[in-house]
């Protein structure tokens, strides 16, 4: 608790920074000389809440002003998204790897764009505009890591998305059209109202996945591909719901 120190004689005495003297400010090392008292830090007395407190307070001003500087950089040509994430690479190894899914040094190593990935996930809107203004990119996202993402309403036309993991993935209302699926993790994915008219998903498994009114016409399917029920695609089930199923490669 801190103590109130109105009127007392304090040589020789010790505070720290969470003792409150009689102007109603906390203790500091000037006031502390001056009182010919001793200011002391301890872990116990609420002080290294303070310093947590401001820590904290300062890495989210860093964080407002880089998001900041980041919208700016963004508002002109899409491309300059990759320039920008070119340049905010976190320099510590283990928060590129939480940032992008890799290290830097492994990226040449990759099937997928870590700048695709990281736009699409940072904000879909933004993806969106990007797939408007350069349809002719080619997206390549073969085996990048996006389960649990909110990717609702993305344009993914065409994307290569082969072996790409989308465990929970909220893809609602997705533009999946002519996506290479072919192996992609789906499960428990949701797919409500998702476009995969012409998209390949042989090997795809979609186990528990959401399918409301997902969109199938054209969609290619095989016997590796697992459906929402846990069994594999027939035939029969391709068929009714417009899809075409394919023997082998």
């Amino acid at each position: 608790m801190a103590a109130v120190l109105d009127g007392a004689n304090l040589e020789g005495t010790v505070v720290t920074p969470v003792t409150i003297v009689e102007t109603g400010s906390f203790a500091d090392q000037a006031w502390a000389e001056k009182k010919g008292a001793s200011l002391t830090i301890s872990e116990h007395d609420g002080s290294g809440a303070i310093a947590v407190e401001k820590e904290a307070a300062e890495q989210q001003k860093s964080a407002e002003k880089m998001l900041a500087e980041k919208e700016e950089t963004l508002k002109g040509d899409p491309d300059t998204a990759t320039v920008y994430l070119e340049k905010s690479w976190p320099i510590n190894p283990v928060q590129q790897k939480i940032r992008f899914g890799v290290t830097r040094d492994k990226v040449e190593t990759l099937l997928y764009d870590v700048h695709q990935r990281e736009l699409l996930v940072d904000n879909v809107s933004r993806w969106n505009k990007m797939r408007k203004e350069t349809p002719e990119k080619p997206i390549r996202l073969a085996e990048a890591t996006l389960s649990r993402k909110m990717l609702d309403g993305a344009d993914l036309r065409d994307a290569d998305l082969s072996g790409a993991l989308l465990k929970r993935t909220d893809l609602v209302e997705a533009d999946m059209r002519g996506a290479n699926l072919r192996g992609a993790n789906l499960r428990e994915a949701d797919l409500t109202n998702a476009d995969l008219r012409g998209a390949d998903l042989r090997g795809a498994y979609l186990w528990r996945a959401n399918l409301s009114w997902t969109m199938w016409e054209g969609a290619i399917v095989d016997a590796q591909t697992v459906l929402g029920t846990g069994k594999k695609a027939t035939p029969e089930w391709a068929s009714k719901s417009g899809a075409l199923y394919r023997l082998g490669d």
